[in-house]
């Protein structure tokens, strides 16, 4: 036997076998309030090897005539619950009961057994099974985080089909974290029959990170799909997302629990009733495009000394050339470079006048912009100052954009605006930026100050990211070894 751990009865066999072993064994008592699901599992995997070993010649009938036996040993014990279990000759599964002329849709893995969705060509679509799971559900139930309208539009001639038909429910529970959920999508939901929708309005607190399905019938054999796919198109087709098939036949106690945890985020007062414009007001407020209710510093946010250092560098380096102005911040993490570039922009906007000049800020991760807008927001004092633009968020016409480098490359924007669409532009891990999709911000846009932040210049692949910026480093705040 190897060494590690395990959870098997200890038969003769076992024992045998432990016996002759020059190493401990941790052993436990078996315990009646689960032992005949233990014995039961034992059990299990002998029939099925006594039953697939059997001859071949006319094998079926075999296992029949065994499977009988064993039903009439265990009749002696429980005659009453074993009355008409055994097996007639002819053996057949029922697979529906139905209303005639059409036989009901079936998904493709099985409702008795468990499975797995990998996202790979070799199985079905997670859509594909949730289109065919509500042909035949009871009641629905869906727990996501985030809602998308190219994930709905999938799904939508289904859960129309499904909540139209008499005694049916469909409940969802989602959330307006990071802004990512599409208000058209839960609008579109929230407008079928039968259908109840719960929301989490708080983008800072919320901590539903689950993905879960789950198909509720009244035959028994529900089950519940339970992975990392949203609801949106990219995972529910070709994402290799990877989603577990629980059913409520072959797996009573997870599927209970799965039931239970659903109903109790329902319960829980985080998740409100879906209202349009609140949810709208909390989608925009976490993508940047509308106002929001966090407190503004309560004084005016000053630099510290180090980091006034490196403003006074950058405001000497402009007076002694003529724009543009060409300028990179080495700056350590933990030293606020975000800070430093609104306290920067702050003062640009003193010297035009009180007015915003046009400002595009450009970064690799959503998260990192969500941070920059906050902290120029409070540098400012001005919560409705600029709007995310990703994959998720477009907010039109915005001069003062804050935007992923994806999303420029992807659209090609750098070529459609004009050079100088961008007085002032900020360039977030300045380090990245010789990769190719930030080439065409820096080689299309012209603005008056170009200023790039990193916490390291040097490159990993030995690209130059000083061809940008004059080849030099305007400040430098190193920390000490």
């Amino acid at each position: 036997m190897q060494k590690g751990l395990y959870e098997r009865i200890i038969d003769e066999a076992l024992a045998n076998e432990l016996a002759a072993l020059d190493l401990a064994a941790q052993r436990e008592d078996l315990d009646a309030g689960d032992s005949h699901t233990i014995l039961a599992e034992h059990l299990t995997d002998l029939i099925a090897g006594a039953l697939r070993r059997l001859p071949s010649s006319q094998r079926v009938q075999h296992q029949r005539e065994l499977v009988n036996r064993i039903i009439e040993l265990l009749a002696a014990y429980d005659p009453d619950a074993l009355h008409g279990a055994h097996i007639p000759e002819k053996m057949e599964r029922l697979l529906a009961v139905y209303a005639l002329p059409a036989e009901p849709i079936r998904p493709e893995t099985p409702i008795s057994e468990t499975s797995l969705l990998t996202g790979t060509r070799l199985d079905p679509s997670l859509l594909s099974q949730l289109k065919q799971e509500l042909a035949t559900a009871d009641r629905v139930d869906i727990l996501c985080s985030f809602i998308k309208w190219g994930g709905i539009s999938l799904l939508k001639d289904a859960l129309e089909e499904f909540t139209q038909r008499p005694d049916t429910r469909l409940r969802i529970v989602t959330t307006s974290y990071m802004g990512a959920t599409d208000l058209q999508a839960v609008k579109a939901l929230a407008e079928l029959p039968n259908t109840e929708v719960k929301v989490s309005y708080d983008v800072h607190r919320t901590r539903l990170h689950a993905k879960a399905y789950l198909f509720e019938r009244k035959t028994g054999f529900s089950t519940a799909y339970i992975g990392s796919a949203n609801l949106s198109r990219p995972a529910l087709t070709e994402g290799l997302e990877w989603t577990v098939k629980v059913t409520q036949y072959a797996d009573r106690p997870i599927w209970e629990k799965v039931l239970a945890t659903f109903e109790t985020y329902w319960q829980d007062p985080e998740f409100e009733v879906f209202e349009e414009e609140r949810l709208r007001q909390a989608l925009q407020r976490e993508s940047g495009q509308g106002a929001t209710d966090a407190a503004l510093p309560v004084f005016e946010l000053r630099p510290y000394q180090f980091q006034e250092e490196v403003l006074e560098a950058l405001a000497n380096d402009r007076l002694a050339a003529a724009p543009p102005h060409r300028q990179l911040v080495v700056a350590a993490t933990g030293t606020g470079k975000t800070m430093i570039a609104a306290f920067d922009y702050r003062r640009f906007v003193s010297e035009q006048g009180g007015q915003y000049p046009p400002l595009l800020v450009v970064a690799h991760r959503r998260e990192i912009l969500q941070q920059t807008l906050h902290t120029f927001r409070a540098v400012l004092r001005d919560q409705n100052f600029g709007a995310l633009l990703d994959g998720s968020s477009d907010p039109g016409s915005s001069r003062h954009l804050f935007a992923t480098v994806q999303t420029l490359h992807r659209r090609q924007l750098p070529a459609q605006w004009d050079d100088d669409a961008f007085q002032y532009v900020l360039i977030d891990e300045t380090h990245r930026s010789a990769a190719v999709s930030y080439q065409g911000i820096l080689d299309n846009l012209k603005p008056t100050v170009l200023l790039g932040l990193t916490a390291t210049p040097e490159r990993t692949d030995g690209e130059d990211v000083l061809r940008y910026f004059d080849d030099r480093i305007v400040s430098e705040i190193r920390l000490p070894d």
